[in-house]
């Protein structure tokens, strides 16, 4: 079992598989230069993956283009858990929480706190 834990900025997309001990790296990688030259670099234990994307590649095809590459690599069966690094959780989101409508609602009011993310 592991858990995906990603980091997704305005020109990339960073990514790790973690072991469920928190400790065990087995790969991480990202898709940077989008959307202009995207490439996506991986790297883990038998695992050397650099390529060229598709120029124009968005946000949401790196993301797609993250998980086509994992089901082929048959990694995504043993995800059990997907994090994502947010830029400000402002006084109130200090440690890890759970995704809902409501906290998505209130990330999006501090977003003037970092408005580049």
């Amino acid at each position: 079992m592991s858990a995906l834990v990603l980091n997704a900025g305005s020109s990339s997309l960073k990514f790790a598989l973690i072991e469920a001990d928190g400790h065990t790296r087995r790969l991480s990688g990202k898709i940077d230069g989008l959307p202009e030259r995207p490439q996506f670099k991986a790297r883990g234990p038998g695992i050397a993956h650099d390529v060229a994307l598709p120029a124009g590649l968005t946000a949401e095809g790196a993301l797609d283009a993250l998980f086509d590459w994992l089901g082929a690599h048959g990694l995504l069966a043993g995800i059990r858990a997907v994090g994502h690094r947010v830029v400000h959780g402002g006084g109130e989101y200090s440690a890890p929480v759970r995704v809902d409508a409501a906290l998505l609602e209130r990330l999006e009011a501090l977003a003037p706190l970092a408005p580049l993310h």
